[in-house]
């Protein structure tokens, strides 16, 4: 019966998608627009310049009439100097960490569960000629980003990313399942959720690479822009061949005018490809020789094989042929000796190949060059990201009667899939392919990266200043049955329990009252009205900026 009756008033059935629709609409009308929640969908790009490629979130949950605004919704905090911020280090091996001085950005991501979890893909994409490292991992401290996966993408690349969420248990939950406990085992217990809630801020880190190249190559400012052979092949010679920056590196007068410097590193790295083109022809006038060689020995083989056959019909003949067999004993010694010879010949071969092989491999040795590792002293900064989802759960804690009937907002941590897909072109004239990407692909793509970050970097003692670093806490407003039975079955409103929980997290990611997040009082009073409680935002402000 009501149910019927709520179907004919609104004319359809309300699905989650729907009231995830009308959430987004509802939050643009309410909150101020410098408060308001955001899609999570950036360029990547210079300032003034044509954009390198783009990162978004998308629920991939979306029906398909719905695919212009699958961008998952976040509320955004740049993060200015005035919050006392330092630089973050990024490892790129047991010895060595690149120091991130590039922008950062705060978002507080609030999903809606009603008993049925959607899907998500972080998507990253670059444009033709244009090239970026994407970097995922878990924010472990003011200062600290431990990277768990790493890729350079180019050339309109694009990776799709899956992303698997996983609830942790509200405040109130982890209460009441270790009230029967003992001390010992509630402390342990305390300890691991802190850890967990710790652990479930996630990073992900755009470098670009042109004025990284810039820098280290040491060239003025934008100088790249329009070289696009000049990075192709840069990036093929730090990528393909580890071919150290010092080779490459702009060492003329500090005077010369950007064009003199330019064609200074040109002139090297064309230097390197000539000398990598030679290194190849000689290879394969080696492997020519080695494949007539093993031509010449078979052909050895086969007349060796031949003349002890030859040996053993002589041994055969007849006593009455004595004779004859004499004469064939003296052609057989004569075999013998030349067999003796052609073995000596062939030893003699060995020993020179031999002597190759060990002169290519001295050679290879000094080809490569040993790695430089430099060691950064950290200090305190005013914003602990490890500590944001406490703070979170500490503020919910307030609303926990409502847990109840009104739905449970959980801290939500999320990984990566397994299986990744990958969009490429190989090259202008190919169209475009698509390949699944997994676990042993995924780490030879992040070896690859962190060694392309440490020559960029000069193994940690040049900082990465054109980048940006997106750190996302996110939580679940969790319902245990339908968007309709929830209304109808347990008479709760799931509008404004879903607002109020927005309104916390907003409050406390700009650190700002209600008066100032919404656009008027009227939203105010009538917010208060179902939510008393959010006028008593003591546990909500300041959270960020306080590390109690």
């Amino acid at each position: 019966m009501l149910l019927t009756q709520l179907k004919d008033a609104i004319g359809k059935r309300v699905k989650s998608s729907d009231l995830d629709d009308f959430i987004r609409f509802h939050n643009q009308r309410i909150f101020h627009e410098d408060f308001a929640p955001e899609p999570f969908c950036y360029s990547i790009r210079r300032p003034g310049f044509h954009p390198e490629g783009m990162l978004t979130i998308e629920n991939m949950s979306d029906s398909d009439d719905k695919k212009d605004i699958n961008q998952v919704m976040t509320f955004t905090r740049k993060l200015e100097k005035n919050h006392k911020l330092t630089p973050v280090f990024i490892p790129i091996n047991a010895a060595a960490s690149v120091e991130f001085r590039g922008d950062r950005f705060l978002h507080a991501w609030i999903m809606s569960n009603f008993n049925q979890r959607n899907e998500f893909e972080l998507v990253a994409r670059t444009s033709q000629f244009s090239s970026f490292m994407l970097i995922l991992g878990k924010m472990t401290g003011p200062d600290g980003f431990e990277p768990a996966h790493a890729i350079i993408l180019q050339n309109k690349d694009e990776i799709m990313i899956p992303l698997l969420m996983e609830d942790l248990p509200s405040a109130k939950e982890f209460k009441d399942a270790i009230e029967s406990l003992s001390p010992e085992q509630q402390r342990f217990a305390k300890a691991f959720r802190s850890m967990k809630l710790a652990l479930s801020v996630f990073g992900i880190c755009i470098i670009q690479l042109k004025p990284q190249l810039e820098v280290l190559l040491g060239l003025p400012d934008k100088s790249l822009t329009k070289e696009i052979r000049l990075t192709q092949d840069l990036l093929s010679l730090f990528i393909d061949y580890q071919v150290p920056s010092d080779l490459l590196t702009f060492d003329g007068l500090s005077d010369m005018n950007a064009t003199s410097k330019l064609l200074v590193v040109k002139n090297h790295v064309k230097s390197v490809m000539d000398m990598i083109k030679s290194a190849k022809e000689d290879e394969l006038k080696e492997e020519a020789m080695k494949a007539d060689m093993a031509h010449e020995m078979d052909d050895m083989v086969s007349n060796t094989m031949f003349l002890s056959s030859r040996k053993k019909m002589c041994a055969a003949v007849p006593q009455q042929m004595m004779a004859r067999r004499s004469m064939m004993s003296l052609e057989a010694e004569s075999s013998s000796e030349e067999e003796e010879v052609e073995d000596d010949d062939n030893n003699e071969e060995c020993e020179v190949n031999g002597r190759s092989l060990e002169a290519q491999s001295q050679e290879t040795q000094e080809y490569k060059g040993g790695k430089s590792s430099s060691s950064s002293s950290t200090t305190n900064s005013s914003i602990e990201f490890t500590n944001i989802p406490k703070k979170l759960n500490a503020a919910f804690e307030k609303f926990s009667a409502d847990e109840v009937y009104g739905g449970v907002m959980r801290t939500t941590t999320f990984k990566t899939g397994e299986k990744w897909r990958k969009s490429y072109q190989p090259n202008l004239l190919s169209s475009i392919k698509t390949k699944a990407f997994y676990v042993d692909d995924q780490k030879r793509e992040k070896n690859k990266a962190l060694d392309l970050l440490d020559a960029l970097s000069r193994s940690g003692s040049l900082p990465i200043a054109c980048a940006e670093l997106h750190i996302i806490v996110a939580s679940t407003h969790s319902f245990e049955q339908s968007v309709v039975d929830t209304v109808v079955k347990k008479n709760v409103n799931p509008i404004e329990k879903i607002e109020r929980s927005h309104l916390v997290v907003a409050s406390l990611i700009h650190d700002v009252g209600l008066e100032k997040l919404l656009r008027s009082t009227h939203e105010l009073k009538r917010i208060v009205g179902h939510s008393p409680l959010l006028l008593d935002n003591s546990s909500t402000r300041g959270l960020i900026d306080n590390n109690e």
